[in-house]
């Protein structure tokens, strides 16, 4: 069985038997994740999955590293290097580009595009003078399950090269951002799962309300898509949340 677990935001938990995967792994002091959830202690991630550089992205991606000492992070090329100055072990990080694909396990997951932008900020963490870093691309993330594949967006704009995935790996459960300002809203992931991902039966919304900022949300997003027997339901999670895919 594989399940996924949302803890806010845009971090989710997929568990396959013993192995656990964490997509962006924002938790210590991501808002949207409950509280009971935020100390490091509870997480044992075996792989870890990063879309791009940004804080709530990357999140506690080096720590969960220096604690989980057999853990490995997966996460564009640029970005491994600037990992490996703040601190990041560097036999625990893999550098990637999109189009790759890695074992993780019984799951395997694919590196995708994604149209956004990527930078860690300095923070105190010695890697050079200059406040902003440039971080390779930003990436979406194909995971390969026995139950089927997921889609994770990242945060992105949609485009139209969100055809090519699906007709090639043609996930069946698409997790995307719908928050707006830093990414695409409701309308873009309605458009999105209409005309693209055709292939997705359930979509769940990330990467909202966060922030006030982040505006868009799940009754938004339903009511853009068609009523008709091909339109992807709409899983809302609440963080913390976890559901089994089937």
């Amino acid at each position: 069985m594989t399940s996924i677990q949302w803890l806010g935001h845009a971090t989710f938990v997929v568990t396959c038997g013993t192995t656990k995967i964490y997509i962006d792994p924002w938790i210590s002091t991501n808002p949207a994740c409950p509280e009971q959830l935020r100390s490091l202690s509870l997480h044992h991630p075996d792989f870890i999955l990063v879309s791009h550089g940004h804080g709530d992205h990357l999140g506690d991606t080096v720590e969960f590293l220096k604690q989980n000492r057999a853990a490995k992070a997966y996460v564009i090329h640029e970005l491994s290097s600037l990992l490996q100055l703040a601190g990041a072990p560097e036999d625990q990080l893999v550098g990637m580009n999109k189009g790759g694909t890695v074992n993780l396990g019984p799951m395997r997951a694919t590196m995708v595009h994604a149209l956004h932008s990527s930078s860690t900020e300095n923070e105190g963490q010695g890697i050079g003078s200059s406040p902003i870093h440039y971080a390779g691309e930003a990436a979406g993330w194909v995971v390969h399950t026995p139950q089927g594949v997921l889609y994770h967006s990242g945060d992105t704009d949609v485009f139209s090269d969100m055809e090519i995935i699906n007709n090639i790996w043609g996930p069946k459960v698409s997790i995307l951002c719908i928050g707006d300002h830093y990414t695409m809203g409701p309308v873009g992931a309605a458009y999105a799962l209409t005309k693209y991902l055709t292939n997705t039966k359930i979509v769940i919304p990330m990467h909202f309300g966060t922030f006030p900022v982040l505006t868009g949300n799940p009754d938004q997003l339903r009511s853009l898509l068609p009523k008709t027997p091909a339109s992807p339901e709409v899983k809302a999670m609440t963080p913390g949340e976890t559901w089994s895919m089937s």
